[in-house]
C-alpha cells in the first residue's frame, strides 16, 4: 500500500485490504500524512540534527500551529474598465514560513451624485481624479499593521478588525478587496474553492446545511443617470424567474439584451445601439417609464413573458444628501418616492427588485 521513499507521492493500493485497512488508508490520504511525513524526515536527515525527536517534535509543532496572516499587501489597479481598483495580496506563515497565499480585487467605487468619491483621490492629474492610491496607502500602513497573527478562517474576527483599524478612512472597495481577499486565502489553505469556502462561513452561521447553487444572474439592461442619460435611474435589469439551469437562465438575459439593442436601434438609430462599459444601453429616455415600456417591447418580440420567464429590478439613485432623487430636476422627498414607486410597480408589475430605492 503506502510508498513513503523520499520525493514519492503515496500509492494508494485498495485491493485485497480489510474495511479497517482502508479506513486507515483514507485517514492517511486525508490529512496527506505520508507527504507531511517524508518532508520532515528529509529536513531532518539534512540537518543531521544531534537530537532528532526534538527535531521531530518541534516541526511536528509547527505543523499544528494554525496559519496566520503576516503581511497585507494593497496595489493600484487598472480594472476591464481602464478605471483604478484596489487589489489585495494575503501572506500568511504556513509551516514556519512566509507564503503569498491569496489575492482579491474589487474594482474602484461609483462615483455618488456629484461625481465623487469619499474612496477615490481626487487628484485630477491622476486618472482623472479616479486614483485610489490613499485607500492603498492605509491598506498598506494601517490595516497591514493591525491584520498580523489573525487566522484568515475567522473570517468574522478579521472582517471586525479591518472595520475597526479603516475608522472610516477606507470605504467599500478597499473593505471589500481585503475582506475577499482573506476569504480567498482560508480557502486556498482549506484546499477549497472560494464559493466553497463562502457557503461554509452561511452554513456555521446557520443550524442546517443547504445545497450549493449558483446565483441567478442580474443583467444590466438600459443605464441613466451619470452614463450622460437623462433617465434619473442608473441601471434597470433583468432578472430570471425560473428556475431553470444557469445556463438557460443566463440564454434568456442575454436574448433579453439582444432584442433590447435591436428596438433601441429601430427607435431611436444605431448610434444608441453602442453599450457603457458594464452593457448597459444608453437610450435617450427621460422617464422611468419609458424605459419599461421599451423593455415590455423587447421581450414581447423575443418571446420572452415578463412576470414570468424574467423580471425587472430598478436601481434607484444616486443619492446625495439624504432621501432625495432629482426627477426633471425637481428633488422628491422620501415620502414622494414611496408614492412614485407605488404607482411605477402598480403599472409595471413585472417589477420584482428595487435595489438601494431611498438611500444608497
Amino acid at each position: 500500500g503506502l510508498s513513503c521513499h523520499p520525493g514519492a507521492h503515496p500509492q494508494w493500493d485498495m485491493s485485497g485490504m480489510t474495511a479497517e485497512a482502508r479506513e486507515i488508508m483514507a485517514y492517511l490520504k486525508k490529512y496527506n500524512l505520508a507527504d507531511q511525513l517524508n518532508v520532515i524526515v528529509n529536513k531532518l536527515c539534512k540537518k543531521r540534527s544531534d537530537d532528532p525527536f526534538g527535531f521531530l517534535a518541534s516541526r511536528l509543532h509547527q505543523l499544528a500551529a494554525p496559519p496566520v496572516i503576516t503581511k497585507v499587501e494593497g496595489r493600484e489597479i487598472l480594472s476591464s474598465e481602464a478605471t483604478p481598483a484596489v487589489q489585495v495580496d494575503v501572506y500568511c506563515k504556513v509551516d514556519d514560513s512566509v507564503k503569498f497565499i491569496s489575492r482579491g480585487t474589487t474594482s474602484a467605487p461609483d462615483p455618488s451624485a456629484d461625481g465623487k468619491s469619499s474612496e477615490v483621490d481626487g487628484d485630477a492629474k491622476w486618472y482623472r481624479g479616479l486614483g485610489v492610491k490613499q485607500a492603498v496607502t492605509t491598506i498598506n500602513e494601517v490595516i497591514h499593521s493591525n491584520m498580523g497573527g489573525l487566522e484568515p478562517k475567522d473570517q468574522i474576527k478579521c472582517d471586525e478588525m479591518l472595520l475597526k483599524a479603516g475608522k472610516g478612512k477606507l470605504g467599500a472597495s478597499a473593505l471589500s478587496a481585503t475582506s475577499v481577499a482573506i476569504c480567498k486565502t482560508a480557502a486556498t489553505l482549506a484546499k477549497l474553492e472560494h464559493y466553497q469556502q463562502v457557503a461554509k462561513l452561511i452554513d456555521s452561521d446557520s443550524k442546517t446545511s443547504r445545497p450549493l447553487t449558483v446565483p441567478r444572474p442580474l443583467m444590466e439592461l438600459i443605464a441613466g443617470g451619470v452614463c450622460g442619460s437623462s433617465l434619473a435611474f442608473p441601471s434597470i435589469l433583468a432578472y430570471p424567474l425560473k428556475t431553470e439551469p444557469f445556463k438557460n437562465q443566463l440564454h434568456m438575459c442575454s436574448t433579453m439584451h439582444h432584442f433590447l439593442g435591436e428596438t433601441i436601434a429601430s427607435k431611436f438609430g444605431d448610434q444608441f445601439r453602442t453599450t457603457t462599459g458594464s452593457g448597459s444601453f444608453v437610450a435617450p429616455v427621460a422617464e422611468l417609464g419609458e424605459a419599461l415600456k421599451l423593455i415590455q417591447e423587447s421581450a414581447a418580440a423575443a418571446g420572452i413573458t415578463l412576470g414570468e420567464d424574467l423580471a425587472i429590478a430598478v436601481q434607484a439613485g444616486p443619492w446625495k444628501d439624504g432621501y432625495v432623487v432629482k426627477v426633471k430636476d425637481k428633488a422628491k422627498s422620501v415620502e414622494e418616492m414611496i408614492e412614485f414607486y407605488t404607482g411605477v410597480v402598480k403599472e409595471f408589475k413585472e417589477i420584482a427588485i428595487l435595489i438601494d430605492p431611498l438611500s444608497r
